[in-house]
């Protein structure tokens, strides 16, 4: 049995995730905090002033261990792994930290057992700098000193030869805005995914099924296109790639599902919860007959609950959002933009008791408060590409990537 279709008013049509795809999945995946023992992924020394490593002193894993600056060697003291979650990692589960989560400049950085508290999630900014999140502050080497054994610690930042830092193992963000990792006001985060760790076409999402699940094996809405994540989902330089084209006669399409941490599989979700997605379309002209209906959707399968789409369009034209009501969802909120998939966007949901917000790039295209109508039972969320009501040619193709996603629950 496959998950049922149905028509909204906008006359755009979408494959709901149902209760017979859940049945497709053959295991569930125990799931892991966001900052608990994560995969590896880049990984290598970071090289800073006067040509000098980030070092584990003296290889010692004990929690409090100083960080200091020192001569390259390629030990394993000086292999920093990124895997994704803001942290930054040596020796196995051992993070770097900023003393006592400290806010102050000049508050010495040490090792300490990953938490995934605020002492250990970091930004690393295009310019070079590492930024602590929490307090705002470089990771420096103290006064500029390249005497082997100098202390590392937080400093204001300047952007000085002793904040400058340089690796390949850098996580790269091809979209120009690195991933949001930490708690916001009213919003703890939940689940984060960087894209750090490739993954083949083949692989997905086999490779990673503790962070994800997808669609696979039946029909989109439209009935034009096949979910095959095997075929059309891949990760690699930071980005996940879904290539959407026809092979023999069949249009291939994806709807991908992150698994938030502690939840039995991906078709539990929350009630409430801000959701961001950084994304963008290659070759839109050529992407004719596919769209985005990234939504949440019911964890009852159970329409009457409601529904939430932000982005909703076809690839090759305009994005908007849609708000369809509780106990009446043929009725529904819409938003129209004039932004294209072309370019990169952030797109981002907001589902309160009091309201549904939707935002790109930072700025508020629609705001339901209307309580009556807004969803109040527990949603998942589904990256739903696939193929519009006409559907694509067989000459049609292109890819949509995605930089990075996050996910809050809410306070």
């Amino acid at each position: 049995m496959r998950p049922y279709e149905r028509l909204h008013r906008s006359a755009s049509w979408r494959r709901i995730g149902a209760l017979s795809a859940l049945l497709l999945i053959a295991a569930v995946a125990v799931m892991q905090p966001v900052a608990a023992s994560a995969a590896a992924g880049p990984t290598g020394p970071i090289v800073g002033i006067g040509g000098k490593c980030l070092d584990n002193k003296e290889g010692n894993t004990a929690n409090g261990n100083p960080i200091q600056l020192w001569d390259c060697s390629g030990l394993a003291r000086q292999q920093w792994s990124f895997p994704g979650d803001g942290t930054i990692r040596v020796q196995g589960n051992h993070c770097l930290a900023v003393k006592n989560a400290g806010t102050v400049s000049t508050t010495p950085v040490w090792l300490w057992n990953c938490d995934g508290g605020p002492a250990q999630i970091w930004t690393v900014k295009a310019n070079g700098t590492i930024v602590n999140n929490n307090s705002g502050l470089c990771l420096a080497d103290k006064g500029g000193v390249t005497t082997n054994g100098n202390p590392i610690w937080v400093y204001t930042c300047n952007a000085g030869p002793a904040q400058l830092w340089s690796t390949g193992a850098f996580p790269k963000d091809p979209s120009g805005e690195p991933l949001p990792v930490g708690d916001l006001p009213g919003w703890d985060q939940v689940f984060v995914d960087d894209f750090a760790t490739n993954v083949p076409l083949g692989s997905f999402p086999a490779a990673v099924s503790s962070k994800w699940t997808a669609y696979n094996g039946f029909s989109d809405t439209s009935g034009h296109g096949t979910y095959s994540p095997g075929k059309v989902i891949s990760v690699n330089g930071g980005l996940m790639n879904m290539h959407l084209h026809t092979e023999n006669g069949t249009h291939l399409v994806a709807a991908p599902l992150p698994k938030i941490p502690g939840h039995a599989s991906a078709y539990e979700g929350l009630t409430y919860g801000r959701y961001a997605v950084r994304f963008r379309a290659q070759q839109t002209a050529n992407l004719t007959g596919y769209k985005t209906a990234w939504l949440l959707w019911p964890d009852s399968n159970d329409w009457n609950e409601g529904e939430i789409d932000f982005p909703e369009g076809n690839l090759s034209g305009t994005m908007n959002a849609f708000m369809h009501h509780r106990g009446n969802p043929q009725a529904q909120e819409a938003y129209s933009t004039q932004a294209t998939y072309a370019t990169w966007h952030t797109a981002v949901i907001e589902w309160t008791p009091q309201s549904v917000r939707f935002i790109l790039d930072g700025v508020t295209i629609g705001n339901d408060t209307n309580t009556a109508y807004l969803p109040n039972t527990p949603m998942h969320w589904v990256l739903q590409t696939e193929t519009t009501s006409s559907g694509p040619s067989d000459t049609a193709a292109g890819n949509v990537q995605i930089d990075w996603v996050a996910i809050w629950s809410r306070v």
